[in-house]
């Protein structure tokens, strides 16, 4: 039986629920990534783990090359206001719901584990809202929505484009009429061994447990990236993520699987009818200035299923279309995954890390970063303002 190499196994869990005598589980290695393992003794060799892994079969999905792209916001400022941008995962989970569908989606236990929930009640809904930066376990959520879909419900799976693509890829050959998919615009998966190492770090300097962990809390607004941290005495701590190892470890990319530095599914078309991301770029658009606090999402429709989907929801959110190369220029991971760095084998060969030194030692903040830091966020804006302004006159003047 041969499974793909480890720097090609996404850990999405396809070979797990498709294996028919339960000889492969799924199981951390060092650096907290989940791996499939064989148990040779249980195999019978049918080889169902090989066609259904799409590291091994890549997925091939007719969606289109160039999507609609959207602005977009739940018009209910409290669903809004729970969710990491504009809520739009939620209005359409609402509007599945509504026709006695099923929703499956990721959601961080109370351990801080992140794994799948199956969702028949828009009640439940807000257990699932918000971004979880390590990855979900799928455990046996596919054969869930097998289960779903033989019931002829309706089933909505959101995911990170690989949970997505293995999804499809144990559903081949079955009618999948009414399944339903949405993909995130995914940066990459942090490492679960090196999230666990920080939250007993906060424990310890708390001197209290942790029990909640938001890493883009809105309550200094969607534009401020901030992390929101929860304690059993019923008190929490909101952190700006820049001062944040666990969160400049991750957007340093310092921190992903393997397979995410060379993800196939950081490309276009996507794999899902729908992708779901933030639209930071309105930043730089008055017209938004008055949803910065609260949150905007970015869609693309990326194919009939999603246009539905959209279509449904149209009475429930406000929205604009945009540009597919807005989306491109202010969202690389539209077109191409995060490069790896250079230091993170040397940072995964410490056994412990020293979370006041990380940020030095790993992610020190960039040039631009930190004169923006300095300077503020309005004189910073100012200057981009004034040097996208001359730089224009500069290019029309020199041609």
């Amino acid at each position: 039986m041969s499974l793909p190499k480890k720097r090609d196994c996404t850990g999405c869990g396809a070979c797990f629920n498709v294996c028919p005598c339960e000889a492969i589980t799924l199981q951390h290695d060092e650096h907290g990534f989940l791996y499939p393992l064989i148990d040779d003794t249980l195999c019978i060799q049918c080889k169902m783990c090989e066609e259904v892994c799409p590291a091994i079969v890549p997925l091939v999905r007719e969606n289109a090359l160039q999507p609609r792209v959207y602005a977009c916001w739940h018009k209910d400022e409290q669903v809004r206001k729970s969710s990491t941008s504009g809520g739009l995962f939620s209005a359409i989970a609402e509007s599945v719901l509504s026709r006695n569908g099923i929703v499956f989606a990721s959601q961080m236990k109370a351990n801080l584990e992140v794994e799948y929930a199956r969702i028949d009640a828009a009640s439940q809904l807000l257990c699932v809202r918000g971004s979880k930066y390590t990855q979900s376990n799928t455990k046996n959520v596919f054969q869930q929505a097998e289960r779903s879909l033989n019931e002829h419900r309706e089933v909505f799976f959101v995911g990170c484009p690989c949970q997505v693509a293995a999804l499809y890829s144990f559903l081949k050959g079955k009618d999948t009429t009414n399944l339903f998919s949405a993909d995130l615009i995914c940066h990459g998966v942090a490492s679960d061994a090196f999230f666990h190492e920080y939250i007993d770090w906060r424990e310890k300097q708390a001197k209290k447990k942790v029990i909640s962990f938001s890493p883009r809390d809105k309550s200094r607004g969607w534009h401020n990236l901030t992390i929101k941290i929860g304690y059993e005495d019923g008190t929490y701590r909101l952190i700006s993520s820049d001062r944040d190892p666990f969160m400049r470890a991750y957007y340093a990319g310092l921190v992903y699987r393997e397979s995410c530095y060379h993800c196939v599914y950081s490309s276009l078309p996507r794999v899902a009818d729908i992708t779901l991301g933030d639209y930071f770029a309105v930043r730089d658009d008055k017209s938004y200035l008055d949803q910065l606090e609260h949150g905007v999402s970015m869609v693309l429709v990326n194919n009939k299923k999603g246009e539905k989907l959209f279509e449904d929801i149209e009475p429930f959110i406000q929205f604009k279309e945009r540009t597919l190369a807005e989306a491109l220029e202010t969202n690389e991971c539209l077109s191409t995954p995060v490069p790896l760095p250079k230091n993170r084998e040397r940072f995964f060969l410490a056994q412990k890390h020293n979370m006041r030194t990380v940020i030095i030692r790993y992610c020190p903040m960039g040039f631009r970063s930190l004169v923006a830091k300095i300077l503020g966020k309005n004189m910073t804006e100012l200057i981009k303002r004034v040097k996208k302004k001359y730089y224009a006159r500069f290019r029309a003047y020199k041609i």
